[in-house]
């Protein structure tokens, strides 16, 4: 099934494989059922056997799971969180003891259910017992609702006390995971792409992927704004069964559209690099990722990378950012026309916008009101466009 096998320098590997703890599978809509009161959803943690994970925090930002104290990662390397009382899930029985902790009897939940996991549009984040946020993934078609924002507050649970965890600030690091499945999961050691998995192949306790996703040594995007393009560079380590690369663009973070192929080796132990130029583009962030194509028609996605082409016309500061409250936009000189203005969430949405008039010297932008997480200034002249990214704190 799986394509492009990559490796790493021997500093680089050693450091992934002993990783302590990452996020490795996620399923959310099991044939059992739906939702924390229903069997069959589950979260597995992966990392070295024996590794502390008392006091940890898994969230949606609805609801908390507080993994009680002295808890250890079993000598699998895996680490189940669900609700026991499975029913209708294949290897699981009612009562069953996939889970090493029930939420259904733990004591150790807080918020507005149990352990409820959305069916698309939703997040799952990892923190340490330090409220550090160590890993976290936004799987399938996220809606402003339901990113990553504001803070969560636990439940006391035996020797972990009652913290506030802080979703919004660590939005900027979750990973997003497109597509419609039952589940997601990616190598155990955290180093693959996460891929979107059907729940009756799942098994908790284990790694559910039949070979290792593609894991790339390297890929790139880089703006050249004399010639209004962006240069993406990849490399392989080696390849099974590569037909080719679709290489995939967006303005919004979204919506992808393939502007180009590169052919695979088909099969090869050999270090491969790859480039691609896309020219004539407009000013603003560029969005990317490569769809590796197998000859038997399927297919993985890589991470998303981005680059940024400014204005040759104008060009502006937006500072203080990150920011807790308000933005001032200064522009490096008045602008010759009038400008159109937007304020875009994680997802492209249009949350705000304002027209400034010509000859502006500067604009303050009131984010008092506005839920933690990561925005967008989009500021247009003419055909003229430049993006700024924005934290909220």
């Amino acid at each position: 099934m799986k394509k492009v096998l990559l490796s790493f320098s021997v500093i680089f590997l050693s450091f992934n494989l002993t990783q302590a703890q990452v996020l490795n599978e996620i399923i959310y809509d099991p044939l059992g059922g739906d939702g924390g009161s229903t069997p069959g959803e589950w979260i597995e943690i992966f990392g070295s056997s024996g590794t502390d994970i008392g006091c940890f925090v898994i969230t949606d930002g609805d609801w908390t799971v507080t993994i009680p104290s002295g808890t250890t990662i079993p000598a699998s390397g895996f680490y189940v969180i669900g609700n026991a009382n499975f029913a209708n899930t294949p290897g699981m029985a009612n009562g069953s003891t996939a889970v090493d902790l029930d939420v259904s009897t733990c004591m150790c939940t807080g918020g507005s259910t149990a352990m409820g996991l959305t069916n698309g549009g939703e997040h799952v984040g990892l923190f340490n017992a330090s409220q550090t946020f160590v890993d976290g993934v936004i799987y399938g078609s996220p809606s402003a609702s339901n990113l990553p924002s504001g803070t969560e507050t636990t439940t006391a649970v035996g020797a972990c006390p009652s913290v506030t965890i802080d979703n919004g600030a660590a939005a900027v690091s979750y990973t997003s995971v497109s597509g419609s499945s039952n589940g997601i999961a990616r190598d155990a050691d955290g180093t693959g792409v996460w891929e979107n998995i059907t729940g009756l192949e799942a098994t908790p306790g284990s790694s559910n992927l039949s070979s290792l996703p593609i894991s790339l040594v390297n890929f790139e995007a880089t703006s050249i704004e004399e010639q209004q393009a962006i240069h993406l560079k990849w490399a392989t380590a080696s390849e099974e069964n590569n037909e080719y690369f679709s290489i995939q663009h967006s303005t919004d973070g979204v919506i992808f559209r393939e502007v180009g192929t590169q052919d695979g080796l088909g099969n090869a132990s050999v270090v491969n690099t790859y480039d691609f130029m896309h020219k004539n583009l407009g000013t603003g962030t560029h969005y990317y990722r490569l769809q590796q194509m197998d000859f038997d028609g399927t297919y993985e996605y890589t991470n998303v990378v981005t680059a940024t082409l400014r204005s040759n016309g104008f060009a502006i500061s937006v500072f203080p950012n990150p920011t807790v409250d308000n933005v001032n936009i200064l522009p490096e000189k008045p602008f010759s026309k009038n400008a159109y203005f937007q304020l875009l969430n994680i997802q492209g949405q249009i949350v705000q916008e304002y027209s400034l008039p010509e000859d502006a010297l500067s604009f303050e932008l009131e984010m008092n009101d506005f839920a933690k997480g990561v925005y967008y200034i989009r500021l247009q002249i003419e055909n003229e466009i430049t993006t700024h990214k924005i934290v909220k704190q």
